[in-house]
């Protein structure tokens, strides 16, 4: 009898990953996201556009017909600055196959003069979301393991026209899902800057583990 739950815990370890308080690695339907943000206490927002995203953004963004994602809000004081989540499922059998974490102060800004205040306070943040994104990816690696070498690192482009832009990647690739850790930090001479990190979870096609 101990043999026979011994089995039984294993593969419940190796088909479920440990959920951290924060992220979601294990693939869900798309009503329990709702059960997911109650526990942060987040509200749903409800875009007044659609929401299409390509294959540069999710590589299987072509395989699946993706339903308008259900948006939440989180409150402001879990991280430093407001954190959104997306997600994006199939209308044929509500599996969602992609989540998306934004800590993007646009989403919050709702009038011109909220984006240029943002636009100025932002701009002086570089080294925060920098130690943000380092913590981040500390959080992931606890719950999925590390990432292979020689990610992360920041890479500078200066756009003619533009100013200077940076950015950060990190890819983690498990059995199961991969998770994409992003930092975009440009600074647009005349126009809105973009300040970004971005977390993405998406599972891998071949292995449906809502369907084994």
């Amino acid at each position: 009898m101990k043999k026979i739950l011994l089995i039984i815990l294993i593969v419940l370890f190796q088909n479920t990953f440990a959920q951290s308080d924060f992220f979601h690695f294990d693939q869900i339907k798309v009503n329990e996201s709702l059960e997911i943000e109650n526990k942060h206490n987040s509200t749903e927002y409800f875009p007044k556009y659609t929401i299409s995203i390509s294959k540069d953004y999710f590589p299987n963004a072509t395989d699946y017909e993706l339903a308008q994602p259900k948006v939440y809000n989180r409150p402001e004081n879990i991280d430093f600055i407001p954190v959104q989540v997306e997600y994006f499922y199939t209308n044929k059998d509500s599996i969602v196959r992609l989540i998306v974490y934004n800590w993007d102060t646009k989403s919050k800004a709702s009038h011109l003069r909220d984006f240029l205040k943002q636009e100025n306070d932002e701009s002086e943040r570089f080294d925060e979301y920098n130690k943000e994104y380092d913590s981040i990816a500390k959080r992931i690696s606890k719950y999925i393991g590390e990432p292979e070498k020689n990610q992360g690192k920041i890479e500078k482009k200066n756009e003619e026209g533009y100013g200077e832009s940076y950015s950060r990647r990190i890819l983690w690739k498990t059995e199961k899902c991969n998770v994409e850790l992003i930092l975009i930090w440009a600074e647009r001479k005349g126009i809105l800057g973009t300040y970004r990190i971005r977390t993405k979870i998406y599972w891998n096609k071949k292995n449906n583990w809502l369907q084994q």
